[in-house]
């Protein structure tokens, strides 16, 4: 690899408000060295460092968040994955040596010089004979003796057709492969735009895309199936008897009842986003499968109903829940950026796949509850959750345990339940 240098953001993301990791630590250190123990009203958060458990005020749990935000956003630390263990390892020295230097100890212990070199990257369907720079990318041919170090990667096999060139920041190489992928995605994709305005060229020729392969400069890379790849799967007499009975079977081809008809609506939703190759869409296809069963055109503000109403629901058929705020958060800032034009924060393979995960067991329940109460449409789904007593105990908990992002949606809720002094609804269809 090339020279070294310090970085304070990660490569291929816009430039955010986010604090250094220095100053971010500092912040911790101090509120957790500041708060004492807990008030009688403060809730309590615990998390285990190398010692002994350490009690944390909500105030030192939001600098918590802002520390892993920074360290994240850095990529001195990005080699260490999931960097929760090494922040809790932390506070947790902060804690119980209130003399000691935890900040520097933290950089001494997990920081890395950011290294600097060339990265190539493969890319399927789009030849070239000669070198080509387009948009911030070299294109070069399989055989450019740029790059004979990865020769054992690159060949004329497969789909791939030639090898883009760019420049990379890092302390991981496969995320370093990954950021290159990101820029040269980026760059075929203007260059797709572009030569769609050009005439006689067909949509068929211009599905060229990065490839599955990439080199580091000096040695080291990879490869990486696509998100979209398909394999093989016997549907064998086990895998058969396991999903003969599931809830969704229920799902006619012409359904008839409204409830019915939402959740078919919402399958086909699912579907889409198992399919798609790029988590960001495969989320906001999630999303509107949620929106399908559990969302109201009457909804003012969309995040915070759809994830209350799904936490209920799992309380009502399943007696637990999911905390609703992961749910909202990626509402709130991915969903509604993207659909109203802004610019959405990047979504990773594990989120996108987790969060599929939940829109699935809600769409279980739902048909789970429609099925159990004989609710045909969804307007009387969502009325009888809105109102169940799950609902009450859900609220409740929030106020204790919820962050500010609730506080106006349990007041709006609270005065709405106060002013209805109608009978209580009968679920008749």
């Amino acid at each position: 690899m090339g020279r070294s240098e310090p970085v304070n953001e990660r490569a291929g993301r816009s430039a955010m408000p986010t604090p250094s990791v220095e100053t971010a630590l500092l912040e911790l250190e101090r509120s957790i060295r500041g708060s004492g123990s807990p008030g009688p009203d403060e809730p309590l958060h615990l998390i285990f460092g190398p010692q002994l458990r350490v009690q944390l005020t909500r105030a030192d749990s939001a600098a918590l968040t802002a520390a892993l935000e920074a360290i994240q956003a850095d990529l001195r630390f990005e080699h260490l994955g999931e960097p929760k263990r090494p922040l809790r390892d932390f506070a947790s020295r902060a804690w119980h040596e209130p003399t000691s230097d935890t900040v520097h100890w933290f950089l001494r212990e997990y920081a890395r010089p950011v290294q600097t070199g060339l990265c190539f990257v493969s890319v399927e369907y789009l030849a070239v004979k000669q070198s080509r720079h387009v948009f911030g990318i070299d294109l070069l041919p399989l055989h450019d003796p740029r790059i004979s170090s990865a020769v054992d990667i690159f060949g004329p096999r497969g789909r791939d057709r030639s090898v883009a060139m760019v420049e990379v920041r890092g302390t991981d190489p496969m995320m370093m492969g990954a950021r290159a992928k990101l820029h040269v995605g980026h760059s075929l994709r203007l260059l797709r735009i572009a030569l769609s305005d050009l005439r006689g060229i067909p949509d068929l020729q211009l599905r060229f895309r990065v490839g599955e392969r990439f080199a580091l400069e000096g040695g080291g890379g990879g490869w990486r199936l696509p998100d979209h790849a398909a394999g093989e799967l016997e549907l064998d007499d086990n895998l058969q008897s396991l999903v003969s009975d599931h809830i969704v079977g229920s799902i006619p081809m012409d359904p008839i009842p409204d409830a019915l008809k939402r959740a078919a609506l919402a399958a086909a939703w699912l579907e889409r986003a198992q399919m798609t190759g790029d988590p960001l869409i495969a989320v906001l296809y999630q999303f509107f499968a949620l929106e399908a069963i559990l969302g109201q055109t009457s909804d003012k503000e969309k995040a915070s109903p759809i994830a209350f109403r799904q936490a209920v629901l799992s309380s009502i058929v399943t007696g637990r829940f999911e905390h609703p705020d992961e749910t909202w958060l990626l509402y709130d800032r991915v969903r509604s950026a993207a659909v109203h034009g802004s610019e959405a924060p990047l979504v990773d393979a594990r989120l996108a796949q987790r969060h599929r995960g939940r829109v699935r067991r809600s769409l279980s329940g739902y048909l789970t509850l429609s099925r159990d109460q004989s609710l045909l449409r969804r307007a009387t789904i969502i009325r009888h959750i809105e109102l169940h007593e799950e609902a009450e105990k859900m609220a409740g908990w929030l106020r204790a345990n919820g962050g500010d992002q609730w506080a106006a949606y349990l007041k709006m809720r609270a005065v709405a339940n106060r002013s209805a002094d109608a009978p209580p609804i009968a679920f008749s269809e």
